[in-house]
């Protein structure tokens, strides 16, 4: 018994396979397609005919296969200012159209000049830090956003803070002497309060002095003694001193 590819002689369509004698295969496929007139045989060849077989079994289906066509509407969301970021998604439209209204928040993802919110920064989400692909740079917009806005997960004061980082760096970033600095609490003996900030070289002591009221602020208040940028003092405080000793 040998196997045998079976194709319809005059339009060359494969029809299947048969398993026959030699001298058996013609009424073999007779029987299969009675309707077909005349068969070209050939011996199977493992892995060339089954490559064939299935192209021309895709062939057929498509040939006799009912087929229906639509058109499907695909709406994208694009940036003006920062073009190569698009999305499809509504919600990301909707940070896009925010973004396009502070064109600095593209800036300010896009690169680590700022350490607050700069490409790079631990405050974005970790696969986001780095990335430049449309999604991580659209969360890193949000992030900033959010912060401007507010959270509403921390308690007012606290908030204030925050909201007052990021309005900051939206507002200064790409002014002369931009910069940004890990900012830390001293309290005579350890490091206490600590968070990056940016600032200008005009705008380092308000920045300074506000970095120390939220300090102060703290649920866990740590006296300050003095103020670090990037571990350099940059303010000294005399200690406290209780007016009934």
């Amino acid at each position: 018994m040998i196997a045998w590819v079976v194709r319809d002689a005059d339009t060359g369509r494969l029809l299947g396979r048969i398993l026959a004698h030699e001298n058996g295969r013609q009424e073999r496929a007779a029987l299969c397609w009675p309707t077909c007139q005349r068969f070209q045989f050939a011996p199977v060849q493992k892995g060339v005919d089954d490559e064939e077989d299935q192209r021309d079994r895709s062939a057929h289906v498509r040939e006799t296969m009912k087929t229906n066509e639509r058109t499907v509407k695909v709406v994208t969301y694009a940036s003006e200012v920062c073009p190569e970021v698009t999305s499809e998604r509504e919600s990301d439209g909707e940070i896009i159209a925010w973004a396009d209204a502070h064109p600095a928040a593209w800036k300010i993802v896009t690169t680590s000049k700022s350490g607050a919110f700069g490409k790079g920064s631990s405050d974005h989400m970790g696969w986001a830090q780095n990335s430049d692909s449309p999604s991580a740079i659209l969360d890193r917009i949000q992030t900033l956003r959010r912060a401007i806005e507010g959270n509403g997960d921390i308690t007012a004061d606290r908030n204030e803070f925050w909201r007052w980082r990021a309005t900051f760096t939206l507002e200064h970033y790409g002014k002369k002497g931009f910069k940004s600095g890990f900012f830390q609490q001293f309290d005579g003996q350890y490091p206490r309060g600590c968070v990056t900030l940016d600032y200008t070289p005009e705008t380092r002591a308000a920045v300074i002095e506000r970095f120390r009221a939220w300090c102060d602020a703290s649920p866990c208040r740590y006296e300050t003694r003095a103020i670090w940028i990037d571990g350099v003092a940059v303010l000294e405080v005399e200690p406290e001193v209780d007016p009934l000793s």
